[in-house]
């Protein structure tokens, strides 16, 4: 849950925005602006901290970014598809930040310093499986789709749109599991 968002953000939009016929100088500048949630988040994780607990944090946020990602789907048929899915990117990677803020406190509380070790291991497995996912899987899709409808707005839509579904899953899983 915290590495798909992050690949979505600083991955698959660069690779979508390049397929949709943005320079690289735009792509560059855009991508440093949608990133910056990550670079400032320490910023705001006091109040995360003191605030609510983290089951309902991770819970909200899950739902945001599966939101944020059905959102984006709908924006890339839009004539200004720069400016809303930037804002939807924006607001992904800001939920993606402080999500990872409130799943490593709710982590660090719920288990022992024994199992934090295996556990580690298995949340930086899951974050570069994330990263194969995203990258990979979801790029690869998008482009497949392209190829076979030959048309390049709705096929990154239908990346997105199922995006939103998988993170809305992971929701619904942790509203019961979590």
């Amino acid at each position: 849950a915290e590495g798909l968002p992050y690949v979505a953000v600083t991955t698959i939009a660069l690779v979508m925005f390049k397929r949709l016929g943005m320079s690289n100088t735009e792509i560059t500048f855009y991508s440093s602006l949608i990133a910056l949630p990550w670079v400032i988040k320490p910023l705001w994780a006091p109040f995360i901290e003191a605030i609510g607990t983290k089951r309902k944090w991770n819970l909200v946020l899950e739902l945001l970014m599966a939101l944020c990602f059905l959102f984006i789907g709908y924006t890339i048929n839009l004539k200004e598809v720069t400016l809303w899915s930037l804002f939807a990117f924006w607001i992904l990677a800001f939920c993606s930040a402080t999500h990872s803020i409130s799943s490593t406190i709710l982590y660090r509380i719920n288990t022992s310093s024994k199992t934090r070790k295996i556990l580690d291991n298995m949340c930086r497995n899951f974050f570069y499986l994330a990263g194969l996912a995203g990258t990979g899987l979801m790029v690869m899709f998008a482009v497949g789709l392209e190829t076979y409808h030959r048309n390049i707005r709705h096929s990154w839509s239908l990346t997105f749109y199922i995006l939103g579904f998988i993170f809305g899953a992971i929701f619904v899983y942790h509203l019961f599991f979590l």
